[in-house]
């Protein structure tokens, strides 16, 4: 049922009408906007080395920024300091960090990059580990039971794994949980 106070008035369909080219006008702007700021990193990005433009090309993925307007979790540890945020955004726009030593264990020269991959140094089993503990930490709260982590694989046949498997002894999964 259409009551009368439903239909608009005259006067109410020229200022809807209105509004709607506003709007229009509105997406065609920001649509060239867009446009004007694809032309301003493409620039940009002719005047940076490799390792910049590739830290743009990354920022500029869709949901690469979520994490910065994101509302942290601290009952999950998903907050940062702020010291931890000020390297966060260091690592994203590559700039330099202060008080990075010259040289890795390893005896490579040390940068942000080389930190995050280096074997020798632990921070890519630190990340590991984290995400691993996050995810049991999440599967707790989703009321999973039974939950451990770095188990033992059983003994098994060489013969039938793929050449990239784990087969040694001490071979472990990162996390075995059962049930809902």
């Amino acid at each position: 049922m259409v009551l009368s106070s439903d239909i608009p008035e005259a006067g109410d369909m020229q200022y809807l009408d209105t509004k709607a080219k506003e709007n229009r006008a509105k997406c065609e702007t920001e649509g060239q906007g867009h446009h004007l700021v694809k032309q301003e990193i493409s620039s940009i990005s002719s005047l940076v080395d490799d390792t910049t433009r590739r830290a743009l090309y990354l920022n500029s993925e869709p949901g690469a920024s979520i994490w910065l307007s994101t509302r942290p979790m601290g009952f999950l540890g998903y907050e940062l300091s702020r010291l931890e945020f000020i390297d966060a955004i260091r690592l994203r726009y590559n700039l330099h960090i202060p008080d990075l030593p010259a040289k890795c264990e390893c005896g490579d020269p040390n940068s942000a990059d080389h930190a995050l991959t280096c074997t020798k140094g632990g921070y890519s089993i630190m990340r590991h580990d984290q995400v691993r503990d996050s995810v049991a930490e999440i599967l707790t709260y989703a009321g999973v039971r039974a939950i451990q982590k770095e188990k033992l694989l059983q003994p098994c046949d060489d013969a039938r794994l793929h050449p990239s498997n784990n087969a040694a002894a001490d071979a472990r999964m990162d996390i075995t949980c059962i049930g809902f």
